[in-house]
């Protein structure tokens, strides 16, 4: 069952024109990797900018990499470190730039749009203070939601 703070989050995503429908798609394989991923996001952002708005947009653009992947090498998702596999090409700092320039992403669109879509999950997910995990995996399947738009798999 859809939980309402990703329903706002896919009308926000129609109204900016990154989703063609206001439709919860999804992928088992990634789906499952929230709850591993999101913590590993977490303690990486918050070490560096200490910042919960930037865990969430992080926790998208790892969705949205962990999703291209899948599609695009599904024998290297199946096997590898996700989170390692992600992070290589430029360190966990330029990760969401190498994310959106794999998947072909604008990057200054899509980080305004997270940047105003973590603060919707934020602003819509009940008890944030004791559920902060629970938005960040949200963001996470919005992420999914979006790469899996952007590849036609809707």
């Amino acid at each position: 069952m859809m939980n309402s703070c990703l329903n706002v989050l896919l009308e926000f995503g129609v109204n900016d024109g990154f989703l063609a429908q206001q439709k919860y798609t999804f992928i088992p394989e990634v789906m499952i990797l929230a709850p591993k991923l999101c913590p590993q996001v977490y303690k990486k952002v918050i070490r560096l900018v200490n910042d919960p708005l930037c865990c969430c947009g992080f926790c998208a653009y790892v969705a949205i990499g962990t999703t291209y992947l899948w599609h695009t090498d599904f024998a290297t998702f199946q096997k590898a470190d996700i989170m390692s596999v992600l992070e290589e090409p430029r360190g966990f700092d330029y990760m969401d730039e190498y994310i959106t320039d794999m998947t072909g992403f604008d990057h200054s669109k899509i980080e305004k749009h997270l940047q105003m879509a973590s603060v919707v999950a934020i602003g819509n997910t009940e008890d944030v203070k004791s559920n902060f995990d629970k938005c960040l995996e949200t963001m996470f399947n919005y992420g999914m939601v979006l790469e899996m738009n952007k590849l036609g798999l809707r």
